[in-house]
């Protein structure tokens, strides 16, 4: 099936599910944008172990050495373009709500801002694992 290509713009489509990989986002108080490399990840701070919808990259940089940016939706003022998304993408995305769902850990608060953290919203982690949505083990490594 033919892939599809919306321009999005609003911070109510971050909220309204898993934004697909490569998407543009500008975050609430940020000078710069990112762009989503990461979702549905389970971070340990020094609040303990938490869940954040999103890990991101700068962008146009791209990776700096393994810094990322940790956020929740509620964080994103813009998407200023969503990545791609095609069936693939689709049936991912909803694996992604459901291991959401079915997850017991905390998000964590964004007005908490860890020390460290590069933008309002955003978490310096102590370490980061990706919640696999198929359900296999976490994959990832340590984020600092």
């Amino acid at each position: 099936m033919a892939a599809e290509s919306t321009t999005r713009g609003s911070a109510a489509d971050a909220a309204s599910g898993p934004l697909p990989l490569g998407s543009i986002v500008r975050l609430k108080g940020a000078r710069r944008r990112a762009m989503v490399v990461a979702r549905c990840l389970e971070v340990t701070t020094k609040s303990g172990k938490v869940l954040f919808d999103y890990g991101a990259c700068a962008w146009p940089e791209g990776m700096l050495g393994n810094r990322m940016v940790y956020f929740n939706a509620p964080s994103v003022e813009e998407v200023v373009t969503p990545g791609f998304v095609d069936d693939e993408e689709r049936e991912f995305a909803e694996r992604i709500r459901e291991a959401t769902d079915r997850s017991s850990l905390p998000r964590m608060d964004v007005a908490e801002k860890p020390a460290g953290a590069e933008s309002p919203g955003a978490a310096a982690p102590d370490s980061a694992r990706t919640a696999s949505a198929a359900g296999s083990a976490p994959a990832g490594g340590d984020a600092r």
